[in-house]
């Protein structure tokens, strides 16, 4: 019993922010002719379709700093080409590994990916709601949704280093700095839901912290 509170207690701090570990997680940012563009999901079917390159990136900031001359991104590595697309002017993408597209919109502006796609589709600035999915859905795999709020897409997400507080499903990983995807619970519970690790490459599953 005693041993559930301690672990109940250091699950709450950590959310919390108190971990050494944890880290604020930033936006992904590079400027194009002045104007601020923020990744946001890789693009996994024809919404949007290359047009030409336009240029690559010229300087990598650190991630905790704002770029601010053009081709300049606190995330992206330098080289990394970016191409406009045929459908939006304010839309592009750059190229990421296994010759992947990652979408950058306009800050704050562009709030609607496609006409195809529902009126209500906006862009999430932090560009991670493909890492809460994924953790959302390895939560119903463990059927620990039972403890959560279903609105997974307000999940905070964190940037931690893998280490021995996490059950890690892959031990390759360890010491690697990865996401960190907390759920809001819902109330009254003894028992949170284990906030759950994320590769930031491959949006994959790769460990959980451990509520006992």
């Amino acid at each position: 019993m005693n041993r559930m509170i301690l672990s109940i207690f250091c699950t709450f701090f950590f959310i919390s922010g108190c971990s050494n570990s944890s880290e604020e997680a930033y936006a992904s940012i590079i400027i194009i002719d002045g104007k601020e563009y923020v990744g946001q999901e890789l693009l996994t079917d024809n919404t949007f379709t290359v047009k030409e390159k336009v240029g690559e990136v010229k300087k990598q900031l650190d991630i905790d700093t704002m770029p601010k001359e053009n081709w300049s991104s606190n995330a992206y590595e330098e080289g990394s080409d970016v191409y406009s697309v045929n459908e939006k002017d304010n839309i592009f993408l750059i190229e990421e590994h296994d010759n992947k597209y990652q979408i950058l919109a306009e800050e704050a502006k562009d709030k609607q990916l496609s006409n195809n796609q529902d009126d209500t589709s906006t862009i999430n600035k932090d560009g991670y709601d493909d890492a809460r999915k994924s953790a959302w859905d390895f939560v119903k795999e463990k059927s620990w949704d039972d403890w959560a709020e279903e609105n997974w897409q307000s999940a905070n997400v964190t940037k931690t280093i893998a280490d021995n507080n996490y059950e890690l499903l892959d031990s390759t990983y360890e010491g690697t700095k990865v996401l960190l995807v907390s759920f809001e619970d819902k109330e009254n519970l003894v028992i949170g839901t284990p906030p759950i690790l994320i590769d930031p490459n491959t949006n994959k599953v790769i460990g959980y912290m451990l509520v006992e």
